[in-house]
């Protein structure tokens, strides 16, 4: 859910709506790949539902992360147009929202006000994913939830962006389901 604030606490009312008029959900089942380690990506997809587990190495036998509804998957990739690093499998049956690469590169080129609230947005998710990372390495004795700021000690602007950014969530999943009901 962290995740789900940082990206659509920086989004939009009508980015969201672009990312569901150019996007496609689809539902997956348990052990669907969406990224193949070394494999050239041609979707950004938002996990709106389920779960799935990010792996390295042959066989994906070393287990580097969890994603959840959300999550952002394929957005390495699309930042630096390298091959992925890791595979992307489904551990539990799941809705991903699947937006084509080259639909958001002609949207980013064309709305520079856009353009600059999905990199902030990436910025910030890298940026958190890359702490989280850290933490795992650090021997402080203190997990992720204890470096996590309590509801309690946020601002109230930063409690507006992320009711806002639950509700934009909420509307996409929603807006999401119904399409995929057509």
């Amino acid at each position: 859910m962290r995740n789900t604030l940082v990206i659509f606490g920086q989004l939009t009312d009508d980015d969201v709506v672009w990312l569901t008029e150019a996007g496609a959900p689809r539902r997956l089942a348990v052990g669907v790949q969406l990224i193949e380690e070394g494999t050239p990506v041609q979707f950004v997809y938002l996990l709106l539902d389920g779960e799935a587990k990010v792996t390295t190495g042959e066989n994906g036998q070393t287990d580097v992360a969890r994603l959840r509804a959300g999550d952002m998957i394929g957005e390495m990739s699309f930042v630096d147009a390298s091959p992925p690093s890791a595979s992307v499998t489904t551990t539990v049956d799941s809705m991903v929202l699947e937006i084509p690469r080259h639909a958001l590169e002609r949207r980013l080129q064309a709305d520079s006000g856009f353009a600059s609230r999905f990199f902030q947005a990436l910025a910030m998710l890298l940026s958190d994913r890359l702490r989280q990372t850290m933490d795992r390495f650090k021997d402080t004795g203190r997990n992720a939830a204890e470096n996590a700021l309590a509801i309690d000690e946020l601002d109230p602007n930063v409690l507006e962006v992320v009711t806002r950014a639950g509700e934009r969530f909420e509307r996409l999943l929603k807006a999401s389901r119904e399409k995929l009901l057509n």
